[in-house]
């Protein structure tokens, strides 16, 4: 798997950045996502963020978070990444089951990355009219609990199935535009876990570099 980078920003993907058109592949503090629409409700997603713990993006088909909004997670478990799905609920996340695939990802420090392929549920209408919020928050890799989310990007709502979307962060009101780039590339391993606590299906991805 390559490093996350803006390669293909806003030309086959949508990018969210914070701080504005930061590039993740050499701003450790630059929290990213990204979403690549395959064919339908099928996306490509990537994740990049500095975090002890999760890093995470909800989607929503309105400007309020809540309402069991769907949720992808990127966790750190030392130095492997757990993808977790999620529901957001009044503030609170809460695992369910996993609908993450094809996942890949590492942990560098609080440097977290991955990428995975998700299949946006039927309650998501209109690909045409959603937002997205990104955030970071504690894990605990023994029991499975999902700190309280802080969320740095709440986006405008955009469509989602054109790449060329203007981005807005609604926190700060800050557009959030992507410049390509290229970097170098690193290869993870693949394992899976599941977290007796929770009754969830948690891809866990041990990572080697090359």
């Amino acid at each position: 798997m390559e490093s996350v980078n803006q390669d293909g920003c806003s030309v086959t993907r949508i990018c969210v950045h914070e701080p504005a058109g930061c590039d993740p592949s050499s701003n450790a503090r630059c929290l990213f996502m990204s979403a690549e629409q395959k064919i339908g409700r099928n996306f490509s997603i990537e994740l990049s963020g500095q975090s002890a713990g999760y890093i995470a993006v909800t989607f929503s088909t309105d400007d309020t978070l809540g309402g069991n909004d769907i949720t992808y997670m990127c966790a750190a478990d030392g130095s492997t990444v757990v993808l977790i799905t999620a529901t957001f609920n009044f503030g609170v996340l809460k695992a369910t089951l996993s609908e993450m695939s094809n996942g890949k990802g590492r942990v560098d420090g609080n440097k977290i990355q991955c990428s995975f392929s998700v299949v946006l549920p039927e309650s998501i209408i209109k690909l045409t009219n959603l937002a997205a919020a990104l955030h970071t928050g504690s894990y605990n890799a023994t029991s499975g609990a999902l700190g309280t989310p802080n969320t740095a990007i709440m986006t405008n709502q955009v469509d989602f199935t054109n790449p060329n979307s203007i981005i807005i962060n609604m926190l700060t009101s800050n557009s959030t535009t992507a410049t390509p780039t290229t970097t170098s590339s690193y290869a993870p391993t693949l394992r899976h876990s599941l977290l007796q606590t929770l009754l969830v299906t948690l891809a866990v991805l041990g990572l080697a570099m090359l």
